[in-house]
């Protein structure tokens, strides 16, 4: 008996059946990339561009990640046509990238392209063709990894649409995947990054009327470095860490506390800052009433003495003035 219990046991075969077994076969972006040889320099770059100062996550990896992403990624061609137009402008010599001359141009102009590339939609929406604002030259709701916002235009030919003055590819949008759409890019996306002080600056050089003694009295009190600048690094470095100060308000004044303490001493001016603003304000008239044949100068020492302040603050102040 039992050597015909052990031949039953050998001669038993689990037949598995595999008709109902699922296969993954749809892609993520990056996956998607990676396998069409028309974005290789794309996918390249991507990986070279971190998320975040504070993460050493790229780009590739976070295009292989849920989400819902809307890539607008340029082709090979597109890049380099995007190179030929830095050496015009004589940023590089050749249109390669071993021509550029420091690593700190690489990486901005890598972050150029990738960054403006991208529009994260969170776990809302990713934008098909068919989701673009319908109002001509509107924006996408969402700003692009460069906190951007890209704008559309409709040319005569319906099947021309154009981001940024960039257009897509007649023949390649749309492309599904399981994180995001794709839409490949004719075009580097790369928005003008003339600011603010630049076009005061304009104002001044070419002597042009209507902001002109805006622009001056903003170069006086040393505005122009902050209004040159397009991304706050620090203050993004700061925000990302955890370190950044809340604000509180209290009976019209300011504090500035850290996440951890809620609330300082009043007299620890190491550790808090306050300032009030109207009361502020108001000095500042009185002395600018008394004083108005001299008003370079005194509107210079008081940016000197409230220093510490932020320049969101300084600015604040400078509107303020120039209301008054």
């Amino acid at each position: 008996m039992s050597v015909a219990v052990l031949i039953s046991i050998i001669g038993c075969k689990e037949e598995v059946d595999t008709s109902s077994r699922y296969v993954f076969k749809e892609e993520t972006i990056s996956s998607y990339l990676e396998k069409h040889s028309q974005y290789s320099e794309y996918y390249e770059l991507m990986a070279h561009v971190p998320v975040s100062p504070m993460t050493k996550t790229n780009v590739r990896q976070l295009m292989s990640a849920r989400g819902n992403y809307t890539c607008f990624a340029p082709t090979n061609d597109a890049i380099k046509v995007y190179l030929d137009s830095l050496v015009s402008q004589g940023v590089i010599t050749e249109p390669t990238w071993s021509s550029f001359r420091d690593s700190v141009t690489l990486d901005s102009i890598r972050k150029v392209i990738v960054y403006n590339s991208i529009i994260d939609g969170g776990d809302e929406i990713y934008y098909e063709t068919a989701s673009f604002p319908y109002t001509q030259d509107a924006e996408i709701p969402h700003p692009n990894m460069y906190d951007r916002k890209l704008s559309i235009h409709y040319c005569a030919n319906p099947d021309s649409i154009l981001v940024n003055d960039c257009s897509i590819n007649v023949r390649n949008r749309d492309i599904p995947a399981i994180n995001g759409v794709i839409h490949a890019m004719d075009q580097v996306i790369a928005p003008s990054n003339n600011t603010l002080a630049y076009l005061l600056q304009s104002y001044i050089d070419e002597n042009k009327e209507g902001y002109h003694v805006a622009a001056l009295l903003a170069r006086s009190v040393g505005l122009m470095d902050s209004l040159d600048r397009v991304r706050d690094e620090a203050y993004e470095t700061l925000y990302q860490s955890g370190a950044l100060p809340e604000q509180e308000s209290n009976n019209g004044e300011v504090f500035y506390t850290c996440r951890r303490e809620k609330r300082r001493s009043p007299g620890d001016k190491q550790k808090q800052l306050s300032f009030s603003f109207h009361k502020t304000i108001q000095k500042l008239k009185l002395i600018l009433t008394a004083k108005r044949r001299n008003y370079h100068p005194v509107l210079c020492c008081f940016l000197r003495w409230c220093d510490g302040r932020t320049a969101r603050r300084r600015v604040k102040c400078l509107l303020a003035l120039l209301r008054f």
